[in-house]
């Protein structure tokens, strides 16, 4: 990419940032802010993407990223409708109500919502690795009981646990676990890679080419 279809690039992603909500250039960051791989972002890098002025991220993203997304902005077949929204109720103050209007806000494609009074205990930290060790295997015991219960044939359980470490600090380890017909964990961790990526692929495109119409 030349040097004047680079600066193209980079003024009409930005000029189609600033139309974006503030949630929406959140995902745009954490999609194209450096480094780029999940591996070597912990929980103080993600806050520092997070945090990242919207234009330094476009200007610090690497020809092949930044073709990518606009190879995106030019495609109108792959598309997809924007999903409606609710509007905010004026003067809503019952916080119950504010919890149900925001799940249904965050619906995702796939029909998930989330639950962030049950994602704040889970993300409770255990006082140390040996603590989080025993509660993972209480846990995988019991999944395996279910799993033959529902009759679930193959499983892949990929894992992140939140550990205090000697000094207090909170770090986040993550792992896997398999039931089932071990010759089939790699293609089924290939294909949860691949159907999580087309959906956030999707979702970024969704949200691009609704706000940058008419750039």
């Amino acid at each position: 990419m030349n040097d004047t279809l680079k600066a193209f690039a980079q003024q009409t992603l930005k000029d189609g940032l600033a139309r974006c909500t503030e949630g929406e250039q959140v995902v745009f960051k954490l999609m194209y802010g450096e480094p780029s791989n999940p591996g070597l972002r912990n929980p103080g890098i993600i806050a520092r993407i997070k945090a990242a002025d919207i234009e330094a991220v476009v200007d610090n993203m690497a020809d092949k990223r930044l073709d990518w997304a606009m190879s995106r902005l030019r495609r109108p077949s792959q598309r997809l409708p924007r999903s409606p929204r609710r509007r905010p109720r004026k003067g809503c103050t019952n916080p119950k109500e504010s919890e149900d209007q925001m799940a249904e806000d965050q619906k995702t494609l796939d029909g998930f919502v989330p639950n962030a009074k049950r994602y704040r205990e889970a993300s409770e930290p255990h006082k140390s690795k040996t603590a989080a060790n025993e509660a993972l295997a209480v846990f995988i015991e019991e999944l395996n009981e279910l799993r033959v219960k529902h009759r679930i044939k193959d499983l892949l359980l990929v894992y992140g646990v939140s550990v205090l470490d000697a000094d207090g600090n909170e770090s986040v380890a993550m792992g896997t676990a398999g039931f089932g017909n071990q010759t089939f964990w790699e293609s089924m961790a290939a294909f949860a890679f691949g159907h999580e990526q087309t959906k956030r692929e999707q979702r970024i495109r969704e949200l691009l080419s609704t706000q940058t119409k008419g750039v």
